[in-house]
């Protein structure tokens, strides 16, 4: 056999051996579908009607159906990068089972739970006539020893606070009944009365003047109350405070119809929320630009 022959059938053998080894091996297996994942989770309770949004993943491009108790009602195209998300309103108060469904595939979000938001307003909350001297004796919990349970069921609680809370200031003349306590009676109405929001536009709030009032108003919000109806000026006493219930916005404003001598504010001056007409429709409309509901005193 001459050298060149003997050349060809060795490259011959390598290139066959090389086809063995390329035909023995393993086909790549296909990909499988990209994981159905949720990346949102559902809130504790929801009021019918708010919004509520279910987000994920499931592969680029992919068909994905929201169900709620079992039922279609929604669909969407997963985007280049998996991603898909559905917003929908809560429906009518009950429990709802809420899954995502994709290629065959059925990923369980949990369960929502949708009732109506319950609001509990209550009149007139004084810190004055012997409530002071009560909360000194025997706790500032205890005036709220019959009310408070009843109170804290409530989603929120609002009421119309009464008198200054501030050691600070003289009594206003001309006035017969002036009303303060003590600053215990703030923290025991958010705790132990379960209040949520106070008005303190009223005839009594500016009792020991505008640096009580802002005072009251301070450590009000200090206790986590929200307080209304009162400011270092007119714009700030109208302004709403917001309350978030089972996603539900509710907004609260207050105004007073009995103004003694200098308890109104002024566009630079502090004081309560006078009740006139126009104001308070401005206030109103303000409310609505941030809020789905409006408690107005």
């Amino acid at each position: 056999m001459s050298r060149a022959l003997a050349l060809t059938v060795m490259l011959g053998t390598i290139a066959l051996t090389v086809l063995a080894v390329q035909l023995a091996a393993p086909a790549a297996s296909a990909p499988g579908p990209a994981p159905l994942a949720v990346s949102s989770p559902l809130p504790a309770w929801a009021a019918p009607g708010v919004r509520i949004v279910v987000s994920g993943f499931a592969g680029a491009d992919r068909p994905v159906r929201l169900l709620l108790r079992g039922r279609v009602t929604g669909r969407a195209t997963s985007g280049r990068l998996g991603r898909f998300r559905f917003g929908f309103a809560a429906p009518r108060p009950g429990r709802y089972g809420v899954a995502i469904a994709s290629d065959g595939r059925v990923r369980r979000v949990g369960v929502l739970t949708t009732r109506p938001v319950t609001l509990a307003a209550v009149g007139d909350v004084t810190s004055g006539e012997q409530v002071g001297a009560t909360a000194s004796t025997l706790g500032a919990r205890y005036p709220w020893t019959n009310a408070g349970p009843l109170l804290r069921k409530a989603d929120l609680a609002t009421a119309n606070l009464e008198g200054a809370i501030s050691t600070r200031g003289l009594p206003v003349p001309n006035k017969e009944f002036h009303f303060r306590g003590p600053r215990a009676l703030l923290h025991a109405a958010r705790v132990a009365g379960g209040l949520d929001v106070v008005t303190v536009a009223n005839n009594h709030s500016g009792d020991y003047g505008s640096q009580a009032l802002l005072d009251t108003i301070h450590d009000g919000r200090s206790a986590g109350l929200l307080v209304v109806g009162g400011g270092p000026d007119a714009r700030s006493a109208a302004r709403p405070a917001i309350a978030v219930a089972g996603g539900l916005r509710v907004a609260f404003i207050g105004f007073s119809d009995v103004n003694p001598a200098g308890f109104v504010a002024g566009e630079r001056t502090p004081g309560t929320a006078s009740a006139d007409p126009a104001r308070v429709v401005a206030a109103v409309r303000e409310a609505r630009r941030h809020a789905d509901v409006i408690v107005c005193y």
